[in-house]
């Protein structure tokens, strides 16, 4: 009935008649020509070919059973898709109505038969000529209406990634290809947005190879379309991932004017060679319209950005303005960069009196820092930083990040060290997840760093000033308490004397032995009652009788002063001393002496060895500071207001409790100050005690 044809550069000719020695006679004279020649008996068969393949003529008789010639000529140019196949009607009819009709129903020409064998090859290779022609301009109109589309469509998505989908969604379409990329640069090295079809993600590593080494990094370097008949021939394809193997052939187009590269358009089909001359240049027009809408997507997204990230610091000056706690300001920090950055994690660390603390953290296992030298040291590094400090996690050693925020999906970071006239403050570090730090969000944490500075030195003047006040009301207390002690100290001591005098006498009296331990049991409570008496007596203070106070140098005094605090505990090897040359403190000998034993001994009934306890003496820039640091149970949260009161212990009924009131007594006899920080994460507390500089001329006298 009817001949398949398969895919040839000669031009096919369909001869539709019912008789099969007028078809027999046509297709001679076809083949002649140089044509492939079809044959279909009727016109049913004829209208089942050209749906099937449109050939590229058609020599159509007009009488025919059926479905005659008219019908079938009516009904091919009703499809638009055949709209341009040239029909030569060929009949042996030579009535004017029947020209007319045929003509007025779409017929290119006509003739009469017998037909002449030099008539047809001319008519049929005028109107192949013409249908060519015809089917080129109205490709030519499709390629300029899609590109025309795509330019329309694209202004209308505000996204600019729904903008990228949709180009790569019309450009596979249009040049049937299996799938897209469009990839859009940052800069000239680092690729910003990766778009695909079917929404396939790719490790961005392996994008950035592909950007730079690969076709696409040549076409961006080059300028020019790189056409890839077979990727697995040409040794600059890299393929992106395990989908890519399927890619035989590739069209990649770079998109950019004289501003620079912007970015490349490719797409592949996974039969080699698929691409042609004409969607080369289809695909560079599509990639030469869309230049113009994606700058100005990009330059309204980063307007928009800027626009939002400019009221966000507006609002966080405001909030940050009001009078919050330390630990309040900490989390609206926190809460101000989650919108300005998406998902972080925050880590504060203050410097106060050159010690270096971990104060805030949204994430403490993953923030939490060894406290040793080289941790110390790479903080101090920071803090000497003058602007906002970007790296990659993982790739930069100098931003103390540790392994868990890199195992949840962390990968930008960065350090912000905060200054107040002309002050360290400390280092605020921002961990940000699934992506890197981006110049703008830098650029955004460099206008937002003063506003930070300012409030956490206001909340810390408000927190130091509180913290003073309560101090005073404290040392008020104590100094009270201390008064009231001594005077029952003073009294109970008079008492002692006398029972113990009564004793002693008595127990020489003694008429047997049963009576001379009774006495003997006496003495020795009552001896113990003296010495809980004297250390009562501690709180009140030196009287006017005690010599003054005398400048101290701490690395000459000290070392001796701990060997005898800790007699009663024999080994003192394991301890640790830490001490800065030339230190002075206005205090008595028996003071200092008095400072080692309670604190040492408080560090023990905690619970620390020998080996976990490190004493250190260092200046600041406002004090003299001396820091004794056990690794015991530490302190309760809960007790941090109790354990300056006297006979207030957690150490059971046992324990008399006046070991830190002593301390404190003392020092604020030396107008100095004490207080305990936790050495979290690690256990135990550090007694930070602070003496006032003394001057020069203080420590000549010495």
């Amino acid at each position: 009935m009817t001949e398949m044809h398969e895919f040839s550069q000669q031009p096919l000719v369909l001869i539709v008649d019912d008789q099969s020695s007028n078809r027999s006679i046509v297709r001679r004279y076809v083949e002649a020509a140089g044509y492939l020649a079809a044959e279909a008996e009727h016109g049913m068969a004829a209208l089942e070919f050209v749906r099937q393949t449109p050939p590229d003529a058609i020599l159509l008789d007009i009488f025919m059973p059926g479905i005659d010639g008219i019908e079938v000529l009516k009904t091919i140019r009703a499809q638009r898709d055949h709209h341009y196949i040239p029909v030569i009607v060929v009949t042996a009819a030579a009535e004017l109505a029947v020209r007319q009709q045929a003509y007025f129903e779409g017929a290119d020409d006509f003739l009469l038969k017998p037909v002449d064998s030099a008539t047809l090859r001319a008519r049929l290779r005028a109107a192949i000529r013409l249908k060519h022609v015809l089917s080129r301009v109205e490709a030519e109109r499709e390629r300029f209406a899609l590109i025309a589309d795509i330019t329309r469509d694209i202004t209308r998505i505000e996204s600019i990634s729904g903008m990228l989908a949709h180009v790569v969604e019309v450009s596979s379409k249009a040049l049937h290809a299996d799938h897209g990329n469009l990839f859009l640069l940052h800069d000239v090295a680092d690729v910003e947005i990766l778009t695909t079809d079917n929404g396939v993600a790719h490790n961005l590593e392996r994008v950035k190879r592909v950007v730079k080494e690969g076709a696409a990094g040549y076409a961006l370097r080059s300028r020019e379309t790189v056409r890839i008949a077979d990727v697995r021939d040409d040794s600059r394809w890299l393929a992106l991932d395990q989908s890519a193997a399927s890619v035989r052939s590739a069209l990649i187009v770079p998109i950019g004017d004289a501003s620079g590269p912007l970015g490349v358009l490719a797409v592949y089909h996974s039969i080699i060679d698929h691409f042609s001359a004409d969607d080369q240049v289809l695909l560079e027009l599509i990639a030469h319209q869309i230049i113009g809408p994606i700058r100005q997507a990009q330059m309204r997204e980063q307007l928009a950005r800027q626009t939002r990230q400019l009221q966000l610091v507006n609002n966080l000056a405001q909030s940050l303005s009001a009078n919050l706690d330390l630990d309040s300001l900490y989390r609206s920090i926190e809460q101000e960069l989650q919108q300005i950055m998406g998902p972080v994690a925050i880590a504060w660390y203050s410097y106060r009196n050159a010690v270096i603390d971990l104060a805030y953290t949204s994430q403490r296992d993953a923030f939490c820092m060894p406290n040793d030298q080289p941790s110390l040291h790479v903080l101090t590094e920071l803090g000497t930083i003058t602007k906002v400090y970007a790296c990659v996690l993982g790739d930069d050693t100098l931003v103390p990040i540790t392994q868990q925020l890199l195992d949840s999906g962390y990968q930008g970071c960065a350090a912000v060290p905060l200054h107040h006239q002309a002050r360290l403050l400390g280092v605020l570090i921002i961990a940000i997840k699934d992506r890197h730090i981006t110049n703008e969000e830098v650029a955004l944490l460099e206008m937002a760093r003063p506003h930070f500075a300012v409030a956490l030195a206001n909340a810390q003047t408000v927190a130091d000033q509180a913290a003073r006040q309560t101090e005073q009301a404290e040392l008020g207390y104590l100094r009270n308490m201390a008064q009231l002690a001594g005077q029952m100290a003073h009294h109970f001591n008079n008492l002692l004397a006398v029972i113990l005098g009564n004793t002693q006498l008595a127990e020489l009296d003694a008429v047997d032995e049963a009576q001379r331990e009774l006495l003997s049991e006496v003495v020795k409570h009552v001896r113990g009652g003296k010495d809980m008496v004297q250390r009562i007596h501690l709180l009140k203070g030196a009287s006017r009788s005690n010599p003054a106070p005398f400048p101290i140098d701490l690395s000459e005094a000290l070392p001796s002063l701990i060997d005898q605090a800790l007699q009663v505990h024999h080994s003192v090897e394991d301890l640790r001393l830490e001490i800065q040359p030339n230190l002075y403190v206005l205090l008595q000998e028996r003071d200092l002496l008095t400072l080692c034993i309670e604190l040492l001994n408080n560090a023990l009934e905690s619970g620390s060895s020998h080996a976990g306890i490190v004493i250190k003496a260092y200046q600041t820039e406002h004090a003299t500071v001396l820091a004794f640091r056990d690794a015991g149970q530490g302190i309760p949260a809960d007790a941090f207001g109790d354990i300056w009161q006297p006979f207030w212990t957690t150490h059971g009924p046992q324990r008399l409790g006046l070991g830190l009131p002593i301390c404190a007594a003392v020092m604020w006899r030396a107008s100095g100050s004490i207080s305990l920080i936790p050495n979290d994460p690690e256990p135990g507390v550090t007694a930070l005690l602070q003496f006032p500089l003394l001057p020069s001329e203080a420590m000549n006298l010495t």
